[in-house]
C-alpha cells in the first residue's frame, strides 16, 4: 500500500517538474515565460512597499477578510520571486507557474491595489503559455494567441483613450502643454489635436499589427510609442510612476518578439482553434475581447479592461478638517493639500500610492471605499468625506459621489454630476 502511494506521489512529482514543452520543441519557444517572470521580479522590486507593507501607511485593500494571514505577505512575495526566478533560469515547469499564480493570487486577494495592470498581463501570458498545446507543430498557434492578447490591448487601450478627460488634461499634459493633468485645455486644439493622434496612432498600430504586410510597421510604430511613454514619464521627463519604466521595455520584447514569429495573417491570425484548444481559445476571448468591451460601457474594472491612462477611471479624495491633519504621520502630511480659505485638508489616493509606492491605487469604487474605511478606523477623524469623481465616455462630464464618514456611520450626501 505504502509503496503504490509512494509510486503515484513520484509519477506527480515528475509531472509538476517536466517542461511544458515537449523535448522535440525548441527551448527558446518559452522565452515570453521567461520574460514575463523576469518583468515581474523587476516590477515587485520597483514597487517593493506595495507587497512587503515595510514603511507603508497606504491601507490596503482586502477582497476577503483575511485576518491574520496578512502577516504571511512577505513570505508571499518571496515564494512568488523565486517562482518567478526558477522560470527565468531554471526551466518553465508546472510547478514553478502553479506557485506564482496562487502566491500572487493570494498576495491581490489581500491587497487588491496589487493587481497591476503589469501584473495582471504578465500573469495572463503566463497562464496562457501554460494551458496551450505544447506540441512542436502548435508553435504558431502558441504566439498567435500571445499576439491576439497584445493586439487587443494596443487596440483597446486607444479606444479607452477617446474621453473628454483624455484628450482635454491627461494627453496635453503628458504632450508637455499642461503643467497638471488637471487642467483642461478644451480651448488649445493643438493640445487636443496631439491628444486625438495618441488615441488613433495606438489603435492603428494595432491593425496594423494582424496583417503581415504592414506587420513590421506596426512593430516599428509600437516601439516608437513605448520609447515616447518612456522619454515622457522618465527621469528626463515628468519622472513619476517608476514601476511602469521597465513595462515599457519589456513590452516592446514582449511585442518585436512575438510578432517577428508570426507568419499568419488576417482571418487566419484572428481564428480560433476551440476544437483542438478550448481553453487557451476560451481565456483569449474573456481576457482579450469580452472584458474590453465591457469595459468601454464601464461595466468592468478598468485595468483588466487594458483601459492604461485613459482618465477614465474613479479617482478618490479624502477630504477633512485641519484637527485631523495634526493626527496624521508626518510623512502622510506632506502629501496632503491645504484649503486656507475653507480650513479643509485633501488627500487624493492617487498620489497618496504613487509617492509611498511607486504604482498607483487599483481604480475601483470598491477600493476606494474600503480604503476610507481603513482610513477612519485608524486615524478616527471627527468627519471625513470620501469623494470619488467618474468620467462618462462620450461626454464632457464629471460625476462626483460624496461619501460623508462620522462617528463611524456612513451616507451619500451627494451623486450628481458636473460640468
Amino acid at each position: 500500500m505504502f509503496e503504490k502511494v509512494l509510486s503515484k506521489f513520484s509519477v506527480f512529482v515528475k509531472y509538476c517538474l517536466a517542461p511544458l514543452s515537449d523535448q522535440s520543441t525548441s527551448r527558446l519557444d518559452s522565452w515570453p515565460v521567461k520574460l514575463c517572470a523576469l518583468g515581474l521580479i523587476v516590477g515587485m522590486t520597483f514597487s517593493a512597499p506595495l507587497w512587503l507593507n515595510f514603511g507603508r501607511t497606504l491601507p490596503v485593500c482586502a477582497l476577503f477578510p483575511l485576518g491574520q494571514l496578512a502577516l504571511l505577505t512577505p513570505l508571499l512575495s518571496i515564494v512568488t520571486v523565486f517562482s518567478a526566478f526558477s522560470l527565468v533560469l531554471v526551466g518553465v515547469n508546472r510547478l514553478a507557474v502553479g506557485l506564482l499564480l496562487l502566491s500572487m493570487s493570494a498576495l491581490v486577494l489581500m491587497d487588491l491595489n496589487r493587481l497591476q495592470p503589469w501584473v495582471y498581463e504578465y500573469c495572463l501570458i503566463i497562464l496562457l503559455f501554460t494551458i496551450t498545446d505544447s506540441s512542436a507543430d502548435y508553435k504558431e498557434k502558441r504566439f498567435q494567441y500571445l499576439g491576439l492578447i497584445i493586439m487587443a490591448i494596443y487596440l483597446f487601450s486607444g479606444l479607452e483613450k477617446l474621453n473628454w478627460r483624455f484628450l482635454t488634461g491627461i494627453g496635453p499634459w503628458l504632450g508637455g502643454f499642461s503643467p497638471s493633468p488637471a487642467m483642461c485645455l478644451s480651448g488649445d486644439q493643438n493640445a487636443v489635436a496631439v491628444s486625438l493622434l495618441m488615441c488613433l496612432g495606438e489603435i492603428f498600430m494595432a491593425l496594423l499589427l494582424v496583417f503581415r504586410r504592414t506587420r513590421f510597421l506596426g512593430i516599428c510604430g509600437c516601439m516608437f510609442m513605448h520609447l515616447t511613454i518612456l522619454a515622457m514619464l522618465g527621469p528626463q521627463g515628468l519622472n513619476i510612476n517608476a514601476v511602469v519604466w521597465p513595462w515599457n521595455i519589456f513590452q516592446m520584447l514582449l511585442m518585436a518578439g512575438c510578432f517577428m514569429e508570426l507568419q499568419n495573417s488576417g482571418l487566419a491570425f484572428l481564428r480560433l482553434d476551440f476544437s483542438r484548444n478550448r481553453k487557451a481559445s476560451s481565456l483569449v476571448v474573456f481576457a482579450g475581447v469580452l472584458l474590453p468591451v465591457l469595459g468601454l460601457f464601464q461595466l468592468a474594472d478598468p485595468y483588466p479592461s487594458f483601459s492604461f491612462y485613459s482618465g477614465d477611471v474613479p479617482r478618490g479624495r479624502l477630504i477633512f478638517k485641519a484637527a485631523t491633519l495634526q493626527k496624521l504621520p508626518p510623512q502622510l502630511q506632506r502629501i496632503c493639500r491645504y484649503d486656507r480659505v475653507n480650513a479643509l485638508c485633501f488627500l487624493d489616493f492617487a498620489d497618496w500610492a504613487l509617492i509611498e509606492t511607486t504604482a498607483p491605487a487599483y481604480p475601483s469604487k470598491f477600493c476606494l471605499l474600503s480604503m476610507a474605511k481603513a482610513f477612519v478606523a485608524t486615524y478616527q477623524p471627527d468627519c471625513l468625506v470620501l469623494r470619488i469623481s467618474t468620467f462618462p465616455k462620450f461626454t464632457c462630464r464629471e460625476m462626483r459621489e460624496e461619501v460623508l464618514f462620522k462617528m463611524n456611520s456612513q451616507v451619500v450626501l451627494i451623486s450628481g454630476q458636473e460640468q
